[in-house]
């Protein structure tokens, strides 16, 4: 050895075993070894290290060990040996090769009928016709109109057959130290020996157990995964049934057969071409000349004979037997037995049915003078006869106001002489003086028909009664018939208005209602104590009053 330290650096040392004095200095990555100038005894022995999970021991030789000592090295461990799986290692049950599912559903879905239960296009043109289509009538014939397949290979993307000669290619492990054991401070991974961790996943290489058929039910249960195949649904949609009927619109070509039409002699039958009832009829071309007998023909047809008189009445002249023709004339004249010409003096200027009959102001009736016809005075009007009467000097009219008892069904009788169209109807009255806080909804007026059905009615008139002049209150829309009608009022308010009446005087109401009768009054009251119009009165229950109030309707 040199006067001086030797360095020597050494690596993959477990233990060194130096005698006294040696100082040892350990670095990260070499260890430093200072051995002084001296004798010693080299060891002939060393301890064998070729074992796992021996314990350590600093010894007690003094012997030191030679330069090209070896402590031997451990087998190679197994896979097994440190919780690993061989390379190459299956997983049956557990996962199916990488894209078997896949290549499973692709195939099923590329093959040209995978689903025999179901319909192609071509087999449903076949069996089926579409829904429009048509027929042309010789048609009508009854009636009347896996196993998996690895890709075992060498190559990536490839995976080793069992048997394959790698795998059997065994080599003797290098010379390692006993820290390369599982547990040591450099074990051996299972990727350093080809092996794969306990646990591992073939990711790529297989599918997980059940993919395949997860894939297959899924196919299975879609709405359509086989588009080019029609559904029961689409079928009907696209094809009428073997066994359908067509309606006679449907027959656009072609000639029906004799055998599918209803030929008979009653009614919804056609006739044979031959039928006897068409073979012997009359011909059109022939004019009757091929009837069997014509005189029998004349006698079945209530034909004349030629014998038969076209005779001239009275103020006629011509006529004879049917033999040749025969031409009638006109008579005229002035006598009896004679017709007289249109420009006969004794019409011309005469009055025509045309001539109109007008019925003037106040009068109804009217017309030409196709009928009699019968003036009368205006609608409205009340005439002495309306009273038993043969004649009176005037009418009542207004000339006083007077204040109507809250809650009284006042009536106005109007007598309606003709017929009225449908229209608006408004009721008429006269206020002389406002009311003051007139009762909300309480303030009505109607109109009643003899028998005391209302006609109609107008809604709350309580404001329209706060100030004075023609109160106009449309009652509805609707035709009246000739008779007698009353015009009715209710009034309801802290001061009710005045309204125009007929007189003041006390007579008024006997002089007003002479002789008529309680269901014939033309002033009247028939009801107190009421907030809203009575849908109908009793007529015969009408009481004259003073209060004879002026009204119209329009």
């Amino acid at each position: 050895m040199s006067s001086g330290p030797d360095i020597v650096e050494i690596r993959d040392l477990v233990a060194v075993a130096e005698r006294d004095p040696d100082v040892v200095t350990v670095g990260y990555t070499q260890l430093n070894v200072v051995v002084q100038e001296g004798g010693g005894t080299p060891s002939a022995t060393v301890v064998a290290e070729t074992s796992h999970g021996q314990a350590p021991s600093a010894g007690a030789a003094i012997a030191y060990s030679r330069g090209d000592h070896t402590h031997g090295t451990p087998a190679l461990p197994t896979p097994a040996a440190i919780g690993a799986s061989a390379t190459g290692h299956a997983h049956t049950g557990v996962y199916d090769p990488a894209g078997t599912a896949a290549a499973a559903v692709t195939a099923h879905e590329a093959a040209s009928d995978p689903h025999p239960q179901y319909l192609t296009g071509s087999e449903g043109n076949a069996a089926y016709s579409p829904l429009s289509h048509a027929h042309a009538a010789a048609d009508i014939v009854s009636g009347t109109i896996a196993y998996p397949r690895l890709p075992v290979g060498t190559t990536s993307s490839t995976v080793a057959a069992g048997n394959d000669a790698r795998l059997s290619d065994a080599r003797t492990p290098l010379t390692h130290a006993s820290s390369h054991a599982s547990g040591g401070s450099d074990p051996v991974t299972p990727a350093a020996i080809g092996a794969a961790a306990t646990g591992h996943a073939h990711t790529g290489v297989y599918d997980p157990a059940g993919t395949a058929a997860a894939a297959v039910t899924a196919h299975e249960v879609a709405s359509d995964p086989h588009p080019q195949y029609l559904t029961g649904s689409e079928g009907n949609a696209a094809y009428s049934p073997l066994g359908h009927a067509h309606a006679g619109a449907d027959i656009t070509s072609g000639t029906v057969a004799y055998a599918r039409l209803p030929v008979g002699t009653a009614s919804s039958t056609v006739a044979a071409g031959n039928d006897s009832r068409i073979t012997g009829a009359l011909q059109a071309a022939s004019n009757l000349s091929d009837v069997a007998s014509a005189a029998t023909a004349r006698t079945n047809l209530a034909v004349p004979p030629t014998s038969r008189q076209v005779i001239a009445g009275a103020g006629l002249t011509g006529g004879g037997d049917l033999t040749t023709d025969r031409t009638l004339a006109v008579s005229y004249g002035s006598t009896s037995g004679t017709a007289a010409q249109g420009n006969d003096s004794r019409i011309v200027g005469a009055v025509q049915t045309s001539r109109q009959v007008l019925a003037g102001t106040g009068l109804t009736g009217g017309g030409d003078l196709s009928i009699d016809r019968t003036l009368s005075f205006g609608s409205g009007w009340w005439l002495p006869e309306d009273h038993g009467l043969v004649a009176w000097a005037d009418d009542v009219i207004p000339t006083a106001t007077v204040a109507p008892t809250a809650g009284t069904l006042y009536l106005i009788g109007m007598m309606v002489r003709r017929t009225i169209a449908s229209g608006t109807r408004k009721g008429i009255i006269a206020i002389t003086g406002a009311a003051v806080s007139p009762t909300a909804s309480q303030n009505w007026m109607g109109l009643y028909n003899s028998s005391g059905t209302l006609q109609g009615s107008a809604a709350d008139i309580g404001s329209a009664t706060t100030s004075s002049g023609p109160l106009q209150a449309t009652l509805g829309a609707f035709g009246l018939t000739a008779g007698l009608y009353w015009l009715a009022i209710i009034v309801n308010a802290g001061t009710p208005p005045t309204l125009a009446r007929m007189s003041s005087i006390t007579m008024i109401n006997a002089l007003a209602n002479l002789n008529l009768s309680a269901a014939g009054l033309r002033w009247a009251t028939n009801g107190t104590s009421l907030t809203s119009m009575p849908s109908s009165i009793t007529p015969g229950s009408n009481v004259t009053t003073p209060n004879c109030f002026w009204g119209a309707i329009s």
